[in-house]
Parts: structure tokens; sequence; C-alpha cells
């Protein structure tokens, strides 16, 4: 079977993530989460930044395939509206 770009793409996110999980567990740093005592940043070396880097585009590019051209466009926009809100939000509940 020949291999596609949608598998091609999950495999470099499951091979980065692997690097970026083994770091944090042999340096016995906090894995990333979103509760409240969670880092806000991972504290990356350069070499795991790459990684780190490679999962990002590797997701929005895995994203834009799945949802296909006119769906990015949508999906940007609600991922930045989302964003948008939420920033909002977390600034009126600032004292």
């Amino acid at each position: 079977m020949a291999s596609s770009k949608i598998l091609e793409l999950a495999s470099t996110i499951h091979i980065h993530t692997k690097i970026i999980h083994d770091h944090l567990l042999s340096e016995n740093l906090p894995f990333p989460s979103f509760e409240i005592d969670s880092p806000v940043r991972l504290q990356l070396p350069p070499e795991i930044i790459k990684s780190q880097n490679a999962v990002l585009s590797a997701s929005y590019d895995l994203t834009a395939l799945m949802v296909g051209p006119i769906g990015i466009l949508t999906f940007a926009a609600d991922v930045c509206f989302a964003y948008h809100c939420c920033s909002l939000i977390k600034l009126q509940s600032l004292p």
C-alpha cells in the first residue's frame, strides 16, 4: 500500500511528539496541560524546539488537508475568533 501525505504527517507528529515526551520525562519536567498550575510555556532546548516546530507544522498541514481549502479558511477564522473571545474573558476576570 502506498503511503499518503496524511499518514506521513501523522507519523511526523507521532515521532516528534515522542521526542518531546521523552525529553520531558527524562528531565522530570511537567507535561503540557490545561491545568491552572501548569507552565505557561515549555522550556525546551534548541534540539527539542526543532521537534516542537515539526509537530506544529505537521499539525497545521494535516488540519488543512482534513478540512480542505475552503475549510481551512473557516477553521482559521473560528480559531482566531475563539482565541479573541478567550482573551477577552481572561482580561475581564483580572482584578
